[in-house]
């Protein structure tokens, strides 16, 4: 039988939230009873983040709202933007559990992630602290590769989560929307892209503020 959680805690730059960000989301929500979505700060395997941390914690606010009109059990931390960047996910996933005592929690990752894990704070204690959600696209045989990887080096109890996720990314997301904003973005392929992967209330939300206008990255 599937294991369920009672919260899982879904971390990543968030910058922006988009459509495959919260179809992982819902993926881990038919395992879990409530998620927490968990903005780095600053994330120690990158550099400073195109958006303020404030930002993409109202635009992750405006993901939940959404999403709890849904009937999905969902909010959003601003623990880590309390803290001097870089962000640990070790750190964080302790101070949720010393938050939440006698409950079993987890961590979402894409597959994307899981192949460095290798590189983050204390993978052992986190693999040995906490089950490890590993969502990805359903045709994605590398990510079955990396979760047998990790199983094996780290003894991490996974809960494979395939499925039909969006091929989005953040990085095109923000250049298609300075593009869009310089009247470079015609209707078809890259016009479809931005609508498909990117809700309208968070699209709304990056306008009204001008974000990602003057970011290379």
């Amino acid at each position: 039988m599937a294991e369920n959680f009672d919260i899982v805690v879904f971390g990543g730059s968030f910058d922006p939230p988009h459509a495959g960000h919260e179809k992982m989301a819902r993926l881990a929500l038919a395992r879990a009873s409530h998620l927490i979505f968990m903005p780095a700060h600053r994330s120690p395997l990158k550099h400073a983040q195109p958006a303020r941390f404030e930002q993409r914690v109202k635009m992750l606010e405006i993901v939940c709202e959404r999403l709890a009109k849904n009937g999905l059990s969902v909010s959003v931390t601003d623990m880590e933007g309390k803290r001097p960047p870089p962000s640990y996910t070790i750190e964080s996933l302790r101070a949720i559990q010393s938050q939440n005592p006698g409950l079993h929690i987890s961590l979402l990752v894409g597959s994307d992630s899981l192949a460095d894990f290798a590189s983050w704070k204390d993978p052992e204690a986190i693999a040995r602290e906490f089950d490890l959600m590993v969502a990805y696209r359903i045709t994605d045989k590398e990510a079955e590769s990396s979760i047998r990887k990790v199983e094996s080096e780290f003894k991490a109890r996974i809960t494979a989560l395939p499925g039909e996720i969006p091929g989005c990314a953040s990085r095109d997301i923000r250049r298609l929307i300075r593009s869009e904003a310089s009247g470079l973005v015609k209707e078809g392929g890259e016009e479809s892209l931005l609508k498909d992967c990117m809700a309208r209330d968070v699209l709304d939300y990056i306008r009204a503020q001008g974000l990602y206008l003057n970011v290379s990255n």
